[in-house]
């Protein structure tokens, strides 16, 4: 995973983020998974 906050100012990924990582709705992600693991991400992302 990569997370990419603030990406109006061009800030970077940060990859395999901590886990005290927020991810807020604003927020780019890169995910890497099987169809099934990125529907469940996206469906507990919602």
């Amino acid at each position: 995973m990569a997370v990419r906050k603030d990406h109006e100012r061009g800030s970077p990924f940060v990859f395999n983020p901590s886990a005290s990582t927020v991810i807020e709705a604003d927020d780019d992600l890169i995910v890497l998974g099987d169809e099934e693991q990125i529907e469940r991400l996206r469906v507990y992302l919602s």
